[in-house]
């Protein structure tokens, strides 16, 4: 079983892997440009849309079989894309899927309204495992404007994990949206140190759960 991987915002497209690895044989990871080129801190506009393009690459790869792996910004990214494609994956695991992002983003966003689309934010990320220390204000400013949050995962069965702790992201909206789309859900109660929304680690993840919903028929 195929399993294709996608990434967050400012990681590696690799760090992906151990995860892959420890739930298929030989997992695909798929990347946004950017980031695959370390080219992320690039001030130019239409983060979003360069996005939008990318993921709807990564939907010409995908059938009605194929089991997939969505990580914090990647998760509205591919769900969109398959949706404007009309296509519908086998199952689809949603860890930590950037739907609803805390008021303190929201608040920062308003009071950084002044600063260029240049004024690098820090990354939360490891050294090892970010694209770069910092990424552009205006690279936030695309997501906060353009952000949709699904009405549907576009896949026969899925399941959605998150922190209660998540720095970035609100849990209990994400849970009930999951809830309402049929999808099974699980509370992470790893990583037990900050940063919480660093779940994308294999020694965080469930890994018995999720295979057992990747072999499931249902």
């Amino acid at each position: 079983m195929k399993l294709h991987l996608f990434h967050g915002l400012n990681l590696r497209p690799e760090a992906m892997l151990p995860l892959g690895r420890a739930l298929s044989e030989n997992p695909v990871v798929h990347s946004l440009k950017d980031h695959a080129n370390c080219n992320i801190n690039s001030e130019s506009a239409n983060h979003w849309q360069r996005w939008n393009d990318d993921a709807d690459q990564w939907v010409t790869q995908l059938d009605s079989d194929s089991v997939v792996l969505s990580y914090s910004i990647s998760a509205p990214l591919l769900i969109n894309a398959l949706k404007k494609a009309n296509k519908t994956v086998n199952k689809m695991i949603l860890l930590s899927p950037a739907f609803y992002f805390k008021k303190s983003f929201t608040i920062v966003g308003c009071y950084l309204n002044f600063l260029p689309n240049g004024f690098l934010i820090p990354s939360f990320n490891k050294k090892t495992e970010r694209c770069n220390f910092g990424l552009p204000l205006g690279l936030y400013r695309s997501i906060k404007d353009n952000l949709n949050v699904p009405t549907s995962f576009q896949a026969r069965s899925s399941i959605v994990l998150i922190h209660p702790g998540d720095e970035l992201l609100q849990s209990k909206p994400t849970l009930k949206l999951a809830k309402q789309c049929a999808a099974k859900t699980v509370v992470l109660s790893s990583p037990r140190l900050p940063p919480y929304h660093a779940s994308y680690k294999a020694s965080c993840a469930p890994i018995d759960i999720l295979r057992e919903f990747m072999k499931s028929d249902t």
